[in-house]
């Protein structure tokens, strides 16, 4: 419901930059107010980037580096660390303010359209395993993430008396679960194994620039999405533990369908590695998924008779 002037704006923006200032000066870090006005100042600037084809708009091209050095400057502080959601923002926003360009009469510009533009070109990774397979036309992670989806959809219940258990939840987490690799490519296990911590970070930060995009005054709200993302990505809860299993049945059921078509490209051996991943789920409810579409599937009766 945000609506101002922005046409007006000058006073407040530079009493804000003029307190920070005084704090950076002092270094005070331990401020919450400091956190405030940083966000205040974002929130500002947001506003009036997301408007820019407009002569009624406040040019705040001055304020855009004096900005990016406050939130260098606050990232690092312990009262931010403990507040999550503002580090994640403050995070994008260094980048956001770094990336965006200028129009032609010199102020910043910025489109509702950037973020779709960026990831529907998801289609376009494909799944490194798979590729590295030598299949023809690769599943990519679109096909992939839909796919988990529809699992969910189709097969686990819309109620359960496992505490804290949303199906909604866990729908979210497979949809979006690997958009991040728009930015980052899909990365296969074993590399994945030698720096988990560092894949993780990247995709943290190429997921943030989707889910930030709904920071903008005029944006639609992703904070449900924001909300998944962080317990997938903290491997949290039991909807990320059914969620993670789901991820692993799909690819199962994908080798098991590639194989059924092209046996030629697979060993016994790969056989027996992807079905022994089945006893590595954790959870009941996707073990039970299991039994359904890999172990009594027509489809795939043959398989038993290959191992």
């Amino acid at each position: 419901d945000y609506e101002e002037d922005l046409s007006v704006g000058n006073n407040t923006i530079s009493v804000i930059c003029l307190s920070l200032d005084g704090r950076m000066k002092r270094k005070d870090v331990t401020s919450f107010v400091a956190v405030l006005e940083v966000m205040t100042l974002c929130n500002l600037i947001q506003a009036r980037i997301e408007e820019p084809l407009s002569d009624n708009v406040l040019d705040i091209s001055p304020y855009i580096s004096k900005c990016i050095d406050y939130l260098r400057w606050i990232v690092p502080q312990k009262t931010v660390k403990k507040l999550k959601d503002a580090e994640s923002y403050f995070k994008w926003m260094i980048k956001e303010l770094g990336r965006i360009g200028k129009n032609g009469s010199g102020k910043y510009t910025y489109s509702r359209s950037f973020p779709y533009n960026k990831f529907s070109k998801a289609h376009n990774v494909q799944r490194t395993g798979w590729v590295k397979s030598g299949l023809d036309n690769p599943e990519n992670i679109v096909e992939h993430m839909y796919n988990c989806w529809l699992l969910g959809v189709l097969y686990l219940p819309n109620d359960n008396d496992i505490e804290g258990y949303s199906k909604d939840s866990i729908l979210k987490m497979l949809l979006i679960h690997d958009l991040g690799e728009t930015e980052t490519g899909d990365i296969n296990r074993p590399e994945k194994a030698l720096n988990p911590a560092l894949y993780e970070k990247n995709e943290d930060e190429a997921m943030q620039s989707f889910l930030q995009s709904g920071t903008y005054p005029n944006a639609i709200d992703l904070s449900d999405y924001s909300k998944e993302w962080s317990d997938w990505n903290a491997k949290k809860g039991i909807n990320y533990s059914i969620a993670k299993d789901i991820d692993n049945l799909q690819t199962i059921y994908q080798f098991c369908s590639y194989y059924s078509a092209n046996p030629e490209f697979f060993s016994s051996e790969d056989i027996e590695y992807w079905i022994s991943g089945i006893k590595k789920l954790h959870t009941d409810i996707v073990r039970d998924i299991a039994d359904l579409i890999i172990y009594n599937n027509p489809d795939f009766s043959h398989l038993w008779q290959d191992m």
